[in-house]
């Protein structure tokens, strides 16, 4: 309603310029792209999200690359639903990563500046098995630059992650992760450095409409500079 109200573009209009500067986007697609009827639209206690077709074209403006797609709406419509978002990203030009149950599309090779960048999505709230994923980051260890797992899990509203996220990203790290990025619980969570590597257990909102709380208000992105004498990190409130 938002955007119907004040036009798609303005969703992305205060984050433009600061994806401008970075030679790569990606984000988190919590839903799908399809051309079926929207249900939460109707009932919003129904959270079964989709997107028109038209907002593959107002996240490659925005300047979106690739989309992690291993979280628990990118099925919402079904295997039909996802297949149809992965389409209607790839005819803007955004690549896509990852799946609900981790059993297709795990990584991404990007190749940008001469690097070769690895996306690795994970799901942890279907299927609670790792073993594919840490199988995955072992097999592209000798393929990839830098590996950039993404993981949706964890609790809902809680701002600590829990054991069992702690475990995972210890374990990606462990079998070769360079950058472990979470979400999922809505609010952000801590960060960890561990083996010399950082982990953010969970970024919080981007664009979504849970305006009743502070925490859920804000979140933040990050930038990460990659160069042959190290990797630096900002935190970035949006």
């Amino acid at each position: 309603w938002y955007a119907d109200k004040n036009g798609k573009d303005r969703i992305f209009s205060g984050v433009k310029d600061l994806f401008s500067k970075y030679d790569i986007v990606v984000g988190n697609l919590e839903g799908t792209i399809t051309n079926n009827e929207s249900v939460a639209r109707k009932n919003n206690k129904i959270l079964r999200f989709t997107f028109d077709t038209s907002y593959s074209s107002v996240l490659k403006d925005a300047g979106f690359d690739i989309l992690n797609l291993a979280n628990n709406h990118a099925q919402d419509f079904g295997i039909d639903g996802y297949k149809q978002t992965i389409d209607n990203l790839n005819n803007v030009g955004i690549k896509s990563f990852g799946s609900p149950r981790n059993e297709t599309n795990l990584s991404l090779l990007f190749n940008k500046n001469g690097k070769d960048l690895c996306f690795v999505g994970y799901h942890d709230l279907f299927t609670f098995n790792e073993s594919p994923i840490i199988e995955e980051i072992i097999k592209l260890k000798n393929e990839c630059d830098f590996i950039n797992v993404f993981t949706h899990w964890g609790d809902e509203y809680k701002t600590k992650s829990n054991p069992r996220q702690q475990k995972l990203a210890h374990e990606f790290i462990d079998s070769g992760a360079d950058l472990v990025i979470g979400t999922h619980p809505h609010v952000i969570q801590e960060i960890e450095d561990y083996m010399g590597k950082r982990i953010f257990y969970s970024l919080g909102n981007f664009v979504f409409d849970q305006d009743f709380a502070f925490n859920t208000k804000n979140g933040n992105a990050i930038g990460v500079d990659i160069s042959d004498t190290g990797i630096t990190y900002e935190v970035i409130p949006i």
